[in-house]
């Protein structure tokens, strides 16, 4: 069994093709970090034969976080995040679309004048953390 308690949580340890992953599973119920545990276990499993499942219903703030986490991110990013959060902040990833894109675009515009460059470098920042999180598979 690769789970062990370490105060209060349970925490999970397990080697994969030579790389170690030591995890937490946030609970003190033995049945649920055994779930946890299985559940990371055929992530992992899919993950090496590339058959990674989308999560559309992750928000865009969640994969920022993620992307702070573990992403290669720039000061760039962090200051266009600052505009991009407030709109994009609670979408999920799933349901963004090109109609939102224009609103977002209208909603700047009638905020502040910016120009269209300014935007589109926000929406950059954007497109690069999607992409980002397509090629990490996360």
């Amino acid at each position: 069994m690769s789970l062990m308690k370490r105060g209060d949580v349970y925490w999970m340890f397990l080697n994969r093709d030579g790389i170690r992953y030591q995890k937490s599973t946030g609970t003190n119920n033995f049945r649920q970090a055994t779930k946890i545990e299985q559940r990371f276990r055929e992530e992992l499993h899919l993950k090496s034969h590339q058959l990674v499942e989308p999560r559309p219903e992750m928000t865009v703030g969640e994969l920022w976080i993620l992307f702070l986490a573990e992403g290669d991110w720039k000061e760039w990013h962090k200051d266009r995040m600052k505009m991009l959060f407030p709109y994009w902040g609670a979408t999920p990833i799933g349901r963004i679309h090109k109609s939102m894109v224009v609103d977002y675009r209208r909603r700047r515009h009638a905020a502040k004048t910016v120009t269209d460059t300014t935007i589109n470098r926000d929406l950059e920042a954007l497109r690069h953390i999607l992409l980002w999180a397509v090629d990490e598979d996360s």
